[in-house]
């Protein structure tokens, strides 16, 4: 009888860990989808939500990106961490400098972490320099 009642725990155990990883990978689907959509729409005041401070403190800042439209938005396919945590990706965005008229791409490696304390993923190197 006991024996039954440990395995049981020990599946609850799992199936609470499984659930909890189903339920971040959803959550990053969820996100990444936003994330796509406000970029197409060059919302870049949005895309701060999504983005993680630099390390020295610094907010992203939208409107330094003022004069440019993004035109496209091609992300790779998820590489996740052993933990499930991280997620690297590449991508390739495609946008225009309004001042030059101008279609140029920049290729992005993203890595995305999810953020215990705010329960949330978080991109952590921002946006590339659009030039």
């Amino acid at each position: 009888m006991r024996g039954w009642m440990m395995l049981a725990v020990v599946a609850g155990l799992v199936g609470c860990a499984s659930w909890e990883e189903a339920a971040r990978q959803d959550a990053f689907e969820t996100t990444t989808q936003a994330y796509a959509r406000a970029l197409e729409w060059s919302d870049f005041a949005g895309i701060g939500k999504f983005v993680s401070p630099s390390p020295a403190g610094a907010a992203f800042s939208p409107e330094s990106y003022r004069d440019f439209k993004v035109t496209s938005y091609q992300p790779g396919a998820p590489r996740a961490s052993a933990d499930g945590r991280t997620v690297h990706r590449s991508a390739v965005i495609g946008y225009v400098r309004m001042s030059r008229m101008v279609e140029q791409s920049v290729a992005v490696q993203e890595e995305w972490v999810y953020s215990d304390t705010q329960k949330r993923w978080v991109l952590q190197d921002g946006l590339p320099v659009f030039k």
